[in-house]
């Protein structure tokens, strides 16, 4: 009987154990599951310091940016500075109560009645919350859930400057369970930095977490008042993660350093006090700080980095010294290095995209030739990642609130995929597209950092293509050439786009530091993609004038990048020479694509205008030279021209407006005589909600849009049926929230029709550059027409994007080298003969179809299958002249222990389950044993 009993028990331990482990295998990772940061129960804390701060920036304390700016209608531009916030339509200064609109450079006063309006920005967010009323202790917290569309322009006299007025009630007001207006402390509030969660504390009952959305509260801690003595108001710092699971409260006056476990409450009885604080797990942290850092006379800008990372200037008698706190450990890199950026870094162009960067849902274009991964490869013994991703603005590589909808073509929010569990896998596999880039930095805190972006929020594709558009081109008599962005006034613009972006760099790269204090963080720029001068190919389509203009846009957006790392005290690390002999136009011209045909849903390829594999290892020695093989940091990136090269032309004398890039306005092309839908979100361009605004067709009024309540507009404009086929420009133009005029502009691809895309009489299916009028030359005899060949004197298809797969992404696949595409290391394949153990993947290119018609490609006049090696060998020249044999390879993929980022989502591989199963066998071996003997 005895032997049954320890038989049974044996069983059950099987199944207990194994039902454990496939609980914890299967946990969804959503935000009730997150995993759990040991900062109630510290287990190993770390207090790390990162020096002196400077006293600027301690008196922030707000998580501010400072911006020079206008006031709007003052002609006498003078400027002035303040710390602003980023909030969904614009930048907001609490402490002045200043408000400038999308990204540019005017400000203007927020009133509420005769007085400045008392605000509080929501970071991120459209919502925004207002202190008022008059009850004993604190303030009500009225809340705006679309402010801009609440404001009217207002002037105090007609020749002052004027000002907006918050002239509708209030949304809502913050209410306690009994449904009365409920006051809080305004000196003891913070924000998520995505702005869905708030902490503040109601004067005498408690400390409250509520959700910004739902407005429901969490009673977590008790308030520091004094029992028997009447609540005087006090300052108190706070901090909130972004998923709403940890507060900290720092009060000098209570010697008070507690970070709470909000997922860990027991909740209390509530029939005495409706908000009576639930017994939430907690740490105090002030005696051990002070006992390594000294007596705490003031803590300031404390913001949480990630859920296990809390930072915060300390004050220690006359000494303000920046610290890092962790409750997991030494504050270190898990992974020792990440690159991050937009198509310039991801390799956009230089093909060999990685599985899971080249689906229908997923076009991120992450290329094995990328310099990030030639980088971790060579500098790094491929221990590191890259989760660059092609079209990615400075907003893909910060925003990490909820509401994300990241890059991908299924527009889900970062809720949805918490819901569904699949950010762990994106996180694990470093799938690029689908949370923002600094989530993976928050995740591995790199020890290296490269961020490559600023292109795509100035919209540089589009200016390259306004200036190949012929219908864009004004003629130069003094040079007898066209030129594009003729006018100083069209430079203007664009240098007005450029600075408008300065603040969002430079926010960009403190939160970064923030996520990853004990990382380095290079701001890598831009390299020339044009010669100065030279004989360019019929595929590159520019003047010489417009050669010229290129490097402008590059030399001023390079030093704008460097101004805003060196203000935010990161690396600058300038390449503009890398390409240089390489360029287009000059002698050699292949580390550049030029003109390239699409073959997905795009009539141009992604891929113009772009790095070749070449370019991008140019790009990487360029780098490792700069950074002394990322053993030295750059200095200060101050100086630099106001824009005087870039203004260089003729001032036409009209108006000046503020144009604003964007690629969503409208699809990339459409057939001539088509209905062409336009949308808008207004908010984020400082248009005005409920405005009418004109679309235009370049420059010709083709449709209106009237906007929404919430700044949105959604209609249809005809494309007149005797468009010219070729690059269009699609505008939205009207009266801004400042009172200039928002232009808001897109370059697309207007077909001649279905079976002739360029309407030169040559259809699609035979014609081998559909995407504009052939030139009638083909130097290499490939079947390609030069004026879109990106290798005309080479016979491949390097410069032709093949990739494009038609199945959606259910849950995104590890990025692995398997998808292997046409690429420069092209060669024929017998496979009698195969050159290495490799695998070889053969991609037949005699044809290649995209969306509206077949692209006559043919790999040579007698076709074949040509192949591609998964780890080829590349014969470069190199910056120096020599020849050099380098294996351009994928890097090694590394696992991060997944119990450091998830330890309540391990990962089992079948080995490990097979240890497991033996064990347990053994154990029941064992258990009967011992019975027999008991028996």
């Amino acid at each position: 009987m005895v032997k049954v009993r320890f038989i049974w028990l044996g069983l059950a331990v099987l199944l207990g154990l194994g039902g454990w482990l496939q609980g914890r295998a299967g946990s969804a990772g959503s935000l009730a599951d997150a995993p759990d940061i040991s900062w109630a129960a510290p287990k190993d804390a770390h207090l790390h310091s990162f020096g002196a701060v400077n006293r600027d920036l301690v008196a922030q304390d707000n998580g501010c940016t400072e911006i020079t700016y206008r006031l709007s209608g003052d002609l006498s531009k003078q400027t002035h500075q303040g710390c602003f916030v980023r909030v969904a339509f614009g930048w907001y200064d609490e402490r002045a109560s200043m408000v400038i609109f999308g990204n540019t450079d005017e400000a203007m006063s927020l009133y509420y009645g005769s007085s400045p309006a008392a605000v509080s920005a929501i970071p991120r967010s459209i919502l925004m919350g207002r202190f008022g009323g008059n009850p004993p202790v604190g303030a009500y917290y009225y809340l705006y859930k679309n402010l801009p569309a609440a404001l009217q322009e207002e002037r105090f006299y007609p020749s002052l400057k004027p000002y907006k007025l918050i002239a509708n009630p209030p949304d809502d007001v913050l209410r306690d369970p009994h449904g009365d207006p409920l006051a809080i402390n305004g000196g003891a509030l913070a924000y998520a930095n995505g702005g869905q969660w708030m902490v503040t504390e109601a004067p005498g009952q408690a400390m409250l977490r509520i959700n910004l959305a739902t407005l429901q509260m969490q009673p977590f801690g008790r308030t520091l008042d004094d029992a028997g003595r009447p609540y005087a108001s006090h300052s108190a710092k706070m901090a909130i993660t972004e998923d709403g699971r940890y507060a900290a409260v720092v009060s000098l006056e209570y010697k008070l350093f507690q970070v709470y476990d909000l997922k860990k409450c027991t909740p209390t009885d509530k029939t005495l006090a409706m908000l009576a604080p639930d017994q939430c797990l907690a740490h105090n942290y002030w005696s051990w700080i002070e006992g390594k850092a000294g007596s705490i006379t003031g803590v300031t800008n404390l913001n949480f980095g990630s859920d296990s990372l809390l930072n915060f200037d300390l004050t220690s008698g006359s000494q303000t010294t920046h610290y890092a706190l962790s409750p997991d450990g030494a504050i270190t890199s898990l992974i020792p290095y990440l690159g991050m950026g937009d198509s310039y870094s991801s390799g956009e162009g230089a093909n060999n995209y990685l599985a899971g960067t080249d689906t229908a849902v997923n076009r991120c274009h992450l290329s094995m030739r990328s310099y990030p991964l030639l980088l971790n490869q060579d500098s790094f013994g491929g221990g590191g990642h890259s989760v660059a991703c092609s079209g990615a603005t400075s907003a893909d590589l910060g925003r990490t609130d909820l509401g994300y909808t990241g890059q991908t073509k299924d527009q889900r929010p970062v809720s949805s995929r918490l819901a569904d569990g699949s950010i762990p896998q994106i996180l694990q596999n470093f799938t690029p597209g689908y949370v923002a880039q600094q989530a993976f930095v928050k995740a591995y805190r790199p020890g290296v950092v490269t961020v490559g972006m600023g292109g795509n929020d100035i919209g540089f594709a589009d200016i390259i293509l306004r200036c190949v558009s012929p219908l864009n081109k004004v003629w130069k008599p003094e040079v007898n050439e066209p030129n594009c962005y003729a006018a100083q006034e069209d430079r203007l613009e664009l240098k007005q786009t450029i600075d408008g972006h300065f603040s969002d760099w430079v926010a960009l790269y403190r939160q970064l530091q923030k996520a990853n204090p004990a990382g380095r963080i290079y701001a890598v720029s831009y390299p020339y993609i044009t010669a100065a001068s030279g004989r360019c190919g019929l595929n590159v389509r520019l003047s010489q004038s417009e050669l010229l203009f290129t490097r402008q846009v590059v030399d001023y957006l390079n030093q704008t990048i460097a101004r805003a790392a060196a203000v935010a005290g990161v690396s600058f690390v300038d390449i503009s020479s890398a390409l240089a002999g390489h360029e287009l136009c000059s002698p050699a011209a292949d580390a550049m694509n030029g003109l390239t045909a699409g073959t997905d849903e795009i009539v141009i390829s992604h891929g113009s205008y772009h790095p070749t594999a070449l370019g991008q290892y140019l790009m990487e020695q360029a780098i490792l030279k700069a950074t002394h093989n990322f053993t030295i940091a750059t200095g200060p990136q101050l100086t630099g021209d106001s824009g005087g090269p870039l203004l260089s032309a003729p001032a036409a004398g009209r108006a000046v407006v503020t144009v604003v890039p964007t690629g969503t306005i409208s699809p990339n092309s459409i057939l001539a005589g088509g209905s062409l839908p336009v949308s808008v979100e207004g908010n984020t361009a400082g248009l005005n909600p409920g405005g009418s605004y004109q679309v235009r067709l370049d420059g010709q009024t083709i449709g209106g849009l009237i906007l929404n309540n919430s700044g949105n507009g959604a209609g249809q404009a005809a494309i007149p049926a005797n468009t010219t086929p070729g690059l269009h420009e699609v505008s939205i133009v009207g009266p801004g929230q400042s009172g200039q005029t928002i232009v808001i502009t897109k370059i697309i691809y207007v077909g001649g029709s279905a079976t002739d895309t360029d309407g030169d009489g040559l259809p699609d299916a035979v014609d081998s550059c559909p995407i504009v009028t052939n030139s009638g030359v083909d130097q290499d005899n490939d079947g390609i027409d030069d004026a879109c060949d990106n290798t005309p004197n080479s016979s491949s298809t390097a410069g032709v994007d093949v990739g494009g797969a038609t199945g959606q992404d259910t849950v995104p696949p590890p990025i692995t080298t398997a998808t292997v595409h046409t690429n420069s290391e092209i060669s024929t394949f017998d496979p009698q003969t195969p050159t290495n153990s490799s695998a070889i993947v053969a991609i037949n290119t005699t044809t290649i179809k995209r969306a509206s018609g077949v692209l006559g490609v043919t790999a040579a006049t007698n076709p074949k299958f040509i192949a591609a090696r998964a780890r080829p060998e590349q014969t470069t020249n190199s910056p120096d002249g020599n020849t050099n044999s380098r294996n351009m390879a994928a890097p090694k993929t590394t696992s991060v222990d997944q119990k450091v980022l998830y330890p309540d989502l391990p990962h089992f591989p079948w080995q490990l389950w097979l240890v497991v199963v033996v064990g347990l066998l053994g154990m029941y071996q064992i258990l009967g044993w011992a019975a027999d003997k008991l028996g």
